[in-house]
């Protein structure tokens, strides 16, 4: 039977004698702060080529160059395209001849109510 062991008792082949030494200690706080700086900066390094990447990107070039020669005509494509994706055939066929009839003004303010119910469904979704 197996000796039973109290609360300062080691485990067998293993020693007890733990020494605490400041610059030991101080030096892993260090390692551990420095690990995390590296990581921070890691991250940052890695943000910043993701966001390079995506703006040399030629579609994303493209996008931005319609977006400023026709703003309304590029969001209604958005909207539509959001559209597409979550009515059925039926339904987005009155959806684009609804719009079709409206005036430009009238447009803008239907893109951003769409824009806005399907934000408040993505926020609603995620918590």
């Amino acid at each position: 039977m197996r000796k039973p062991l109290y609360a300062n008792a080691s485990l067998p082949r293993r020693d007890n004698n733990y020494k605490v030494n400041n610059n030991i200690v101080n030096n892993d706080i260090a390692v551990t702060i420095n690990n995390y700086n590296n990581n921070i900066v890691n991250n940052y390094k890695q943000d910043v080529l993701k966001r390079t990447l995506v703006k040399m990107n030629p579609a994303y070039k493209k996008a931005g160059e319609k977006a400023r020669q026709d703003p309304l005509a590029f969001r209604l494509e958005k909207v539509m395209k959001l559209l597409r994706t979550r009515l059925g055939t039926q339904n987005f066929i009155e959806a684009v001849n609804h719009v079709a009839t409206l005036s430009p003004m009238e447009q803008a303010k239907f893109c951003q109510s769409v824009e806005d119910y399907y934000a408040a469904r993505l926020i609603e979704n995620d918590s």
